[in-house]
């Protein structure tokens, strides 16, 4: 199996790779007539639509939650409660996979748009929200903690993106001098 087991997983997977194939061919196509920054951009876009597909099967379509209806509102509990898990491995890995989900999210949000990065980290946070609740009225759990980590994880993706935003940028206005 793929890194995300199941029919969600596998749909995440075919997801992501079309939108790397997406974005390479309009980032070239755009870049060869636009310019560096516009084929920038919109490479950015194909790639960002792609991470919210395969954000949106992994979280929502996905056969893990066990069809047990739970609420954690109790912030860092289920982190601490991970970390202190019997299978050490399985803490460590959920966590980690928590902050890793929405860290395309805030990297690709970056780069497709000029919004400021609170924004954009924002619009990350309100999309863990409403993935959370979806899950808890379709018999899945709910966690705070999940829409921290995801938050974290957004954040990390922006931070990175803003130094690739500026060389873009810096780049583009190079080329632009007679």
């Amino acid at each position: 199996m793929g890194i995300v087991d199941g029919y969600a997983g596998w749909l995440a997977e075919c997801a992501t790779v079309i939108a790397l194939v997406l974005a390479a061919i309009t980032g070239v196509i755009s870049g060869r007539r636009a310019g560096w920054r516009r084929g920038a951009i919109i490479a950015s876009r194909v790639l960002l639509v792609g991470a919210a597909a395969a954000v949106g099967l992994i979280t929502l379509l996905s056969p893990y939650g066990g069809g047990v209806r739970m609420l954690n509102i109790a912030p860092l509990m289920g982190i601490w409660n991970q970390l202190h898990n019997v299978n050490h491995e399985t803490g460590w890995l959920n966590n980690a996979g928590n902050v890793l989900l929405l860290a395309p999210i805030g990297l690709f949000g970056i780069l497709a748009f000029r919004a400021p990065w609170w924004r954009v980290v924002a619009l990350a946070a309100a999309a863990s929200a409403g993935i959370e609740t979806v899950q808890y009225f379709i018999g899945r759990s709910a966690d705070i903690d999940d829409l921290i980590l995801n938050t974290v994880g957004a954040a990390m993706g922006a931070a990175l993106a803003l130094p690739i935003r500026h060389f873009v940028l810096r780049r583009d206005a190079a080329t632009r001098r007679p």
